[in-house]
């Protein structure tokens, strides 16, 4: 069983040398070698590849509201997404495009708690979807997932082998991780690890939350920073 690193950089535009930038540092981290000698591209199904010859990191890129979400794992495919606040008619878009179960699900939680229900079920799909190399084509909304209660945040291993983690972060964003291989946790790493996630960007404040608590997910979650 191995980890999935995670970096939330923020950032206040996308950038497609940034991105490739940051994939490149996340996968030397995890091969233990130099930015210097990965060569970042993309797969057919769109999948950002990194590889320093016969060697690959899996990785993953998503964007958020002023922030950039990148995991690696040497080990095997990885998905990440991260969302912020959504629109406030989320019963209607899962009655539209999930699984019933889990729009019927959706509406039985507070008013107020379902902005936050609906983004983990969304960010869930997202991640899976990545890591299956699918995206979330051919039906991937409708792809069923676990309904965590939505005061623990935290959804169990899947049955065909994927793994699932909500990682705690900044409110009001939600985080997912997926992975196509058995993991022992997710790592998250404080943005500065990275070289390319300065303050030179018209960045956000760091959405990382600056604690050490345990996140209660499917899949054990460290915090690396203050």
């Amino acid at each position: 069983m191995d980890t999935v690193h995670v970096w939330l950089v923020p950032s206040g535009h996308r950038s497609r040398g940034r991105a490739r930038q940051l994939l490149a540092e996340a996968g030397a981290r995890v091969l233990g070698t130099e930015p210097e000698r990965l060569a970042v591209g993309r797969a057919a199904s769109g999948q950002p590849t990194v590889r320093a010859g016969a060697d690959r990191a899996w990785v993953s890129l998503s964007y958020g509201p002023g922030v950039l979400a990148v995991a690696a794992s040497p080990a095997g495919p990885v998905g990440i997404d991260v969302e912020g606040p959504t629109r406030p008619e989320v019963v209607r878009l899962a009655d539209r495009w999930f699984d019933p179960a889990e729009a019927a699900w959706l509406r039985d939680q507070p008013a107020d708690a379902r902005p936050a229900a609906f983004l983990l079920l969304w960010t869930a799909k997202e991640a899976l979807g990545k890591a299956l190399g699918t995206g979330l084509r051919g039906g991937g909304l409708r792809r069923r997932v676990p309904l965590p209660p939505v005061t623990d945040g935290s959804f169990g291993a899947l049955p065909d082998g994927l793994w699932l983690a909500h990682p705690a972060v900044t409110a009001p964003l939600v985080l997912a991780v997926a992975a196509g291989t058995p993991v022992s946790a997710v790592l998250l790493h404080p943005a500065a690890a990275l070289v390319g996630a300065d303050a030179a960007h018209g960045a956000a404040p760091d959405p990382l939350a600056r604690s050490t608590a345990r996140s209660r997910t499917s899949l054990p979650v460290v915090v690396r920073g203050n």
